[in-house]
């Protein structure tokens, strides 16, 4: 039923303003009933987006066949500002959402939208790879990736990509600020938000050793920048989808350390940079507890 569409589709932002132009113009679930009515109000285009933008944005949901195909025509033509939340909010109800399956016949279908789609999303990783300034586009295309790579293996070398960019930006951060006396709450937050677009990267599907590993890494690199970003407003934004990877990781994780006790030492020099590399870690358990979490 629609109610239960709803029900799992990605929530609106908080901004009461935002909120107000998204449910006039962007339905939660697709319609054809609005077609024209944002290109006859163009008065109530919000100021983030161009005239241009407006248009394209609007149009993404307004006919439920054809939602594939106008998202690639955006990423092919760049016609939105694929940092915005509330870009994000739209592309992941298109995406993700559950409801009839025609809906997503362009994805399988003649027209072979995961084709086109991972096409352009790897134009796009090329483009990002010497562009820092557009760091907030990585979190939904990452994040795109990672869902879809759960069935398609040229998704999954895309998420990988896009958190190999993201983490090596957070350390190109660390490298330009390492011999300051004092770091600011915002640089650690810039750092802490790169991390955590990469762990998102490992959102769904499966992991190699290897990835695990490094995933674990960026945990320990996020939890620390973070800690030092809590001056920071936004610095809570990001834990909740973080804190998700990181739970339904957890079991893989354990498992990945265990079998490389060694490669604690590894995540701990990333926050101490006098961390002795000859440290021997063990697992703790608690009373009668024979899975645990915890090491020393």
């Amino acid at each position: 039923s629609s109610d239960t569409a709803v029900l799992f589709t990605e929530l609106l932002p908080r901004n009461a303003d935002e909120v107000d132009f998204m449910q006039k113009f962007v339905p939660m679930l697709p319609s054809t009933t609005r077609e024209n009515e944002a290109i006859a109000r163009r008065e109530k285009k919000p100021e983030w987006l161009t005239q241009e933008q407006y248009i394209a944005y609007t149009g993404l949901r307004t006919g439920p066949y054809s939602q594939i195909r106008n998202l690639i025509y955006c990423l092919k033509d760049n016609l939105l500002p694929f940092e915005h939340p509330c870009v994000h909010v739209v592309i992941k109800q298109l995406l993700f959402h559950i409801g009839i399956d025609d809906w997503k016949s362009d994805l399988y279908g003649d027209f072979e939208g995961l084709r086109l789609l991972s096409e352009e999303i790897g134009h796009i990783l090329e483009s990002l790879r010497d562009s820092p300034k557009d760091c907030d586009k990585l979190i939904i295309f990452g994040l795109i990736c990672s869902f879809f790579g759960q069935t398609h293996k040229n998704f999954k070398a895309l998420a990988m990509s896009f958190a190999e960019i993201s983490r090596g930006w957070a350390e190109d951060v660390h490298e330009e600020v390492k011999h300051e006396e004092r770091v600011s709450p915002a640089i650690y937050w810039k750092q802490a938000k790169l991390f955590a677009y990469a762990i998102l990267c490992h959102s769904y599907g499966d992991l190699n050793h290897s990835e695990l590993l490094g995933l674990a890494e960026l945990i320990v690199a996020y939890r620390s920048k973070v800690l030092f970003a809590s001056a920071e407003i936004e610095s809570s934004t990001l834990d909740q989808p973080v804190l998700h990877v990181m739970s339904s990781r957890i079991g893989e994780l354990c498992g990945a350390v265990e079998q490389k006790m060694g490669h604690l030492t590894q995540c701990l020099s990333l926050v101490i940079d006098s961390c002795p590399s000859t440290l021997a870690w063990t697992c703790v358990a608690y009373e009668s507890a024979s899975a645990t979490a915890c090491f020393e």
